[in-house]
């Protein structure tokens, strides 16, 4: 009874080198999404603080150059330009509560947080002072606040380049991740491939040729036929049944050999 055929082990060496490949190309794939998602929301995060710290380096700017006028006793359109910069200045401190409710507690976010609040009141109190006492108000309090606010944003983007940093290691450490796994199963496929093909060669290929020499040798020589190969798939089939044929070819001429014996004797006779 046929156990395992010719076919289905050269099938099964198939389906190892398949099972193989894929099985790397998943790690692979399933290495290169997970650094495409983790880098795509660090990176977005990133490069949303670093807008927000330009945003408000220049909401600073006009506004201090708004108290500056404001100081000088130039209300000409001062005051307008300064509720313009100050509700810009409450549309990134909304923003800033967004980065604290997306988890990012970090000391340079919370004080961005309080110094934009202490910041607002400095500009809303402006409107309140008589021009003599504005100056009282821009070198004792505003500056002071501005300034704190101004330190608070450049450590918020020092703390955004360091992580772009961190992220640019992280590539390099994943794409080593990535790579490995194909590098070994191309190794591993050669060390297969050259496994499949001694295997071709122990279990087709090399019988075959045994076979094909004991059937010359058979045929040329009158040589017995005998061959030891010990298997249960169609290469015993095949030596058995050539085996067969050579018992009932070898039957067959020990007949003829004796009806042209008797026919002879008979004639001789």
């Amino acid at each position: 009874m046929r156990k395992f055929g010719v076919k289905g082990k050269i099938n099964l060496g198939f389906a190892v080198l398949f099972l193989l490949l894929m099985f790397s190309g998943a790690i692979s794939v399933f290495e290169l999404t997970r650094m495409r998602r983790s880098l795509s929301g660090v990176l977005t995060k990133n490069v949303n603080n670093l807008v927000l710290s330009r945003q408000l380096i220049e909401v600073v700017d006009h506004i201090t150059y708004s108290m500056q006028e404001l100081v000088v006793g130039n209300d000409n359109g001062a005051q307008k330009q300064l509720a313009l910069s100050d509700s810009l200045l409450l549309g990134l401190r909304v923003r800033v509560d967004a980065m604290l409710e997306e988890g990012q507690h970090s000391d340079a976010v919370q004080s961005i947080n309080v110094l934009l609040g202490s910041l607002h009141d400095e500009v809303s109190r402006a409107f309140m002072f008589a021009p003599g006492e504005r100056s009282r108000l821009y070198f004792g309090q505003f500056i002071p606040a501005s300034r704190q606010l101004m330190s608070q944003v450049d450590a918020l983007i020092l703390q955004n380049q360091e992580e772009l940093s961190a992220n640019t290691r992280l590539v390099e450490q994943t794409r080593y991740r990535t790579v490995v796994p194909g590098v070994i199963a191309i190794c591993a496929g050669l060390i297969l491939i050259l496994l499949f093909n001694y295997f071709i060669n122990y279990f087709f290929v090399n019988p075959l040729i045994k076979i094909t020499r004991a059937v010359e040798n058979t045929v040329e020589y009158g040589s017995p036929f005998k061959l030891n190969i010990e298997s249960n798939d169609e290469i015993g089939e095949l030596k058995e049944t050539i085996s067969q044929l050579a018992l009932q070819a070898k039957k067959a001429a020990k007949l003829e050999a004796e009806a042209n014996a008797k026919s002879f004797n008979g004639k001789k006779a």
